[in-house]
């Protein structure tokens, strides 16, 4: 199924995501390389693959869940047959097993669908909003609990589209960089995006999982993943904004045009400022109880929540501690682990040593503040500056307790150098970033970068998605 279209010149009627053309890949990929490096089960991975096949190649212009349908006025209607076939497998990925869908859990879910949210946020968000509302009309909803998992379908949905941008970037830089040295300097702001990408996918992924808790189980997560993944990305798409224009890309240019209509399609997918608002007054609400959490905190590194891939004990045997108790336990648990590593270990364990130590410093002086945010009101400028630098808190631990839950296996994923970048811009945002050797242009932050990009650069080079689990795409 991967595409074998020519790298060669471009028609000019014909639309295409990159002017450098489709991916710099071998035709024969597929055949020499595994699904993913993290891999999902065989079931999960071949509905994925189905999916994507489904939706077709990306780079046809006539396809209507293809990049050509981010021109303004492109019919998005497409054929009845292929219309009603996505339909109807993304309807079967809600409907539980035992009503005869394909539902296991909800991370195994936000995997099959990927295909199609990365295509387009808006187009990825409707269908699964449509498919959710059908579910529940015609079975037990899944997951049960509706309004959870909606509240984490649009940031997930951003973070795949926003990923299908970077990608562009990618690719732009890599091509143009070969004759023009300049172009290289957006080699490490693209790796710090990249990183950046990582992070919101691994507070969302936690999200996700917890929706397998008791009732109630992860509702801080949830909060901060509607609040801080529409920042975040939103940093993200503004530098890639500004790669993408460096690079000589026109605003009415494929690539910028679909960062436009991301933009453009944010509220629609509850991403939108109000949305940012909302979720900020419950991560308001929830300061008391994170606090509570701290003051009785322990090491959650390797918590089952946090192993990627793994899956979730069934709700009737509830993992100790929950969702929001695990964020809060890991970072102070990693901050220790990451401490006794350093002597002997690289700048890089040193320096993402020294940044988890500045914001487990940080939740610590948050404490007394966020216990007292129980006696103020929700729309009190200071307990919401509270919730902006709480989020950025579980932010961060949600990277460390993925990294480190991933550590050992001979998994980007589980290296230290994405960690960093990611520690890093969080310590910035909240002001307290380091200087000198670990801090931004230190030797461990170049090295990083450096690191970062050659993952991403291969990534794009051998068709493999930006995401987690080092997912390998069809085109």
């Amino acid at each position: 199924m991967v595409s074998t279209r020519s790298a060669g010149p471009v028609r000019k009627d014909e639309l295409t995501v990159a002017e450098a053309g489709p991916p710099r890949r071998s035709r024969h990929f597929a055949l020499a390389h595994p699904y993913a490096a993290l891999a999902p089960t065989v079931d999960v991975a071949l509905r994925a693959v189905r999916l994507e096949a489904l939706l077709s190649d990306p780079y046809d212009a006539a396809n209507p869940y293809g990049y050509a349908c981010h021109a303004p006025g492109a019919d998005r209607t497409g054929t009845a047959a292929q219309r009603t076939s996505v339909e109807a497998a993304v309807l079967g990925e809600f409907v539980p097993a035992a009503r005869g869908g394909r539902f296991t859990s909800a991370d195994d879910l936000v995997r099959v669908l990927r295909p199609l949210l990365r295509r387009d946020l808006a187009l990825g968000h409707a269908h699964g909003a449509r498919a959710l509302l059908a579910a529940q009309e015609r079975a037990e909803p899944v997951p049960d609990r509706v309004g959870e998992f909606a509240a984490l379908l649009g940031p997930a949905a951003l973070i795949a589209a926003a990923g299908t941008v970077l990608r562009g970037a990618v690719r732009t830089v890599a091509e143009r960089g070969r004759t023009d040295p300049g172009v290289r300097q957006w080699r490490g702001p693209l790796a710090a995006a990249f990183a950046d990408l990582l992070a919101c996918e691994a507070l969302v992924a936690v999200g996700l999982r917890a929706t397998a808790l008791p009732q109630g189980g992860g509702r801080a997560v949830r909060a901060a993943v509607g609040y801080a993944v529409p920042i975040v990305v939103g940093g993200v798409l503004d530098e890639l904004d500004l790669v993408l224009t460096e690079c000589g890309r026109s605003a009415d240019g494929p690539e910028r045009r679909m960062l436009a209509k991301l933009v453009a399609d944010l509220p629609g997918a509850g991403c939108g400022p109000a949305d940012v608002g909302a979720y900020q007054s419950d991560l308001v609400r929830e300061l008391p109880s994170l606090a509570r959490a701290f003051e009785r905190r322990s090491d959650t590194t390797g918590a089952v929540l946090l192993r990627l891939g793994d899956a979730m004990p069934a709700r009737s045997v509830p993992p100790a501690p929950e969702g929001d108790d695990t964020l809060v336990g890991v970072l102070t648990g990693a901050a220790a682990r990451l401490s006794t590593a350093v002597a002997g270990g690289e700048a890089v364990t040193a320096a993402l040593a020294r940044a988890a130590g500045r914001l487990v410093s940080e939740q610590r002086a948050l404490h007394g503040p966020c216990l007292a945010a129980a006696h103020a009101g929700r729309a009190d400028p200071a307990v919401r500056a509270l919730a902006d630098r709480q989020s950025m808190l579980l932010l961060a631990a949600a990277v460390l307790g993925v990294q480190g839950a991933a550590a050992g296996r001979g998994l980007f994923l589980g290296g230290e150098h994405w960690s960093l970048l990611v520690l890093t811009r969080i310590a910035g945002r909240l002001g307290i970033g380091p200087g000198g050797p670990g801090g931004p242009g230190g030797p461990a932050d170049i090295e990083a970068r450096q690191r970062v990009w050659a993952e991403l650069d291969g990534r794009d080079r051998l068709g493999v998605d930006c995401d987690l689990y080092a997912t390998r795409v069809l085109w």
